[in-house]
């Protein structure tokens, strides 16, 4: 994950965005696996990799945009003094960049709280549901994409690394629990609905409130 944003200036980016949204405070850097994440006191600022795909950040805004009022646990897109939804900006190395802004929810992550007691867990559930079910009527084009954990995809994972079990006493075994997903499981699930889901919702992604947030 990263955390310290080397080679990037807060002020650098303050300004850099300032000239699309209207930011009153400083910004805070947030953690982030392959982008640039920024905080203001109501918005969050994200910053995507030089070579992130407009069709993936055009998804998670339409999908954003889609949830609308489902759910309270959900941010609002924040767009632009020009109402522009995603713009491009160029980072100090002069890369460009696309970025894009939501609300900023109140709370901590989930792997900072306490209590875990049986009231939140029951809580994140429900928003979870609220979450997914309103993603059930969820379309865009950009959802046509292979990912790795698709399992209609397992058996075309596996031939493109079974080199690497080469020698591996559990290889033969590995195989055919590929081979038997092939000749049984497979047809099964292409028979099943597809829809979005969120994917990655563990302790780092959710915001919650509890006594220890005051």
């Amino acid at each position: 994950m990263n955390t310290g944003h080397a080679g990037t200036s807060l002020e650098y980016w303050r300004t850099e965005l300032a000239a699309h949204w209207d930011i009153s405070t400083p910004l805070v850097a947030l953690d982030g696996e392959f982008d640039l994440n920024f905080a203001s006191d109501d918005r969050v600022f994200k910053i995507m990799r030089p070579d992130c795909a407009a069709t993936l950040v055009q998804l998670q805004v339409a999908c954003l945009e889609h949830l609308g009022d489902a759910t309270p646990a959900i941010p609002r897109i924040a767009p632009t003094r020009e109402q522009v939804r995603i713009v491009t900006v160029a980072d100090t190395d002069g890369n460009e960049r696309l970025a894009w802004s939501i609300s900023r929810l109140p709370g901590e992550l989930l792997a900072h709280a306490s209590p875990h007691d049986e009231h939140l867990v029951r809580q994140i559930g429900h928003h979870i549901g609220e979450l997914h079910e309103a993603l059930e009527s969820f379309q865009h084009h950009g959802l046509t994409r292979t990912r790795k954990w698709d399992l209609r995809r397992a058996s075309e994972v596996f031939a493109s690394a079974a080199q690497t079990l080469s020698g591996h006493p559990l290889k033969a075994a590995i195989e055919r629990v590929f081979d038997e997903h092939g000749a049984s499981a497979l047809s099964a699930l292409e028979d099943l609905p597809a829809l979005a889901i969120h994917n990655d919702l563990n302790d780092h992604n959710l915001l919650v409130e509890t006594p220890s947030c005051g």
